[in-house]
């Protein structure tokens, strides 16, 4: 066993870790772009399919008692258990097991594809070597933290062929703008937000539960980093091809980016406003990457706008208002007021906001 590919993920002859890791492995030359692309799409999809919610946690742990299953039991397993307990409990056999009977091909559908993906049983539990103890709640939403980091890794991947290779990907309609969006749902933690629509209501949340929102799991670098690299994919798709801004107006884009903008003008308010002894109290992230986020939610916005279809989703936003009164913070840069010096982040944040005005004032209603 090699220690060193213990979190490789390996892609159509390569590893992911090294081909990503461009400060020690710059302009790798990549053979076969786009079968390494889709095999990447391909991982990426598989580990999506393992985007458990507790519900679906709740039926896994159900099947496998059902079953008589434990941890380490691979498909063979299952296969045995399930004819052992289809036989007891057949109408031919126990006339009376036909409630049981339906429990326990119920719980083989359940269990044979998670099987099929991840080969056997595994807990819920993370090794100790990842401190768990300490970083769980930065994967709030997903599976475990090596499920996110998995996903952090095929979502570079994918970044790095965007940007290198854009003549080569361009030529195909981004296939995963529904699982992309799925990574950038605010955890349920944070949703609260996201239920206000008014800046007095924002204020008082804000007051009332400050250490609450500076100590969220969604500002830590880890989490925060993930966020960056999905912003940046996206955009990036959306910047090699036209249909595939189309596409991801179509699957709802405009949504899910809203409730993420409005997130961070409220946590990046907050954190304009927070000291440099707080951000390393509560372990945040450098205010500078959550700007750059978003600076990539505003450019990735004023794009989507660009167009009719987008145009016709702003208008449809449920928090329109909202929407509308955060876009004009972006031009005003009040939110961050407390700041002592505007950097260059802000005037690109500016500049991207005015470009998505331009393009928005095509609508008459807008």
């Amino acid at each position: 066993f090699y220690y060193h590919l213990k979190d490789e993920i390996y892609c159509h002859n390569y590893y992911l870790r090294n081909l990503c890791d461009e400060s020690r492995f710059p302009n790798w030359p990549i053979k076969e772009v786009e079968d390494v692309f889709q095999s990447c799409l391909h991982k990426f999809k598989a580990e999506m399919s393992l985007f458990d919610t507790a519900e679906e946690k709740s039926e896994h742990d159900d099947a496998q008692r059902i079953l008589g299953l434990s941890e380490g039991d691979t498909a063979n397993e299952l296969r045995k258990a399930y004819r052992k307990n289809a036989r007891k409990y057949h109408l031919d056999q126990n006339p009376e097991g036909r409630e049981m009977f339906e429990k326990i091909q119920r719980s083989y559908d359940i269990l044979l594809p998670y099987l099929q993906d991840r080969g056997h049983i595994q807990s819920h539990k993370l090794a100790d070597d990842e401190n768990i103890s300490k970083k769980k709640t930065q994967s709030e939403g997903f599976r475990d933290l090596r499920h996110m980091k998995n996903l952090h890794l095929l979502l570079k991947a994918q970044l790095l062929f965007c940007r290198r290779y854009p003549d080569d990907i361009c030529k195909y309609k981004y296939p995963a703008y529904k699982l992309l969006l799925i990574c950038l749902q605010l955890p349920a933690s944070c949703k609260e937000l996201d239920r206000l629509n008014t800046k007095s209501e924002v204020e008082q949340v804000m007051a009332n539960n400050r250490n609450k929102w500076i100590s969220s799991e969604m500002l830590k670098p880890l989490r925060a980093d993930f966020v960056h690299t999905t912003m940046n994919l996206l955009f990036h798709t959306c910047l090699i091809s036209p249909l595939n801004a189309e596409e991801l107006i179509q699957e709802g884009g405009i949504s899910v980016l809203e409730s993420l903008f409005n997130y961070y003008i409220q946590v990046l308010s907050l954190l304009s406003m927070e000291s440099q002894n707080s951000s390393k109290q509560y372990e945040i992230a450098p205010l500078s990457l959550h700007t750059e986020i978003l600076i990539n939610i505003v450019h990735t916005l004023s794009g989507l706008a660009y167009y009719e279809s987008g145009r016709t989703a702003i208008l449809s936003l449920e928090n329109i208002q909202r929407f509308c009164l955060n876009w004009r913070l972006c031009l005003s840069l009040l939110f961050l007021k407390p700041l002592r010096a505007p950097n260059s982040n802000h005037n690109f944040l500016r500049e991207y906001a005015l470009e998505g005005l331009s393009h928005m004032s095509k609508a008459h209603n807008l």
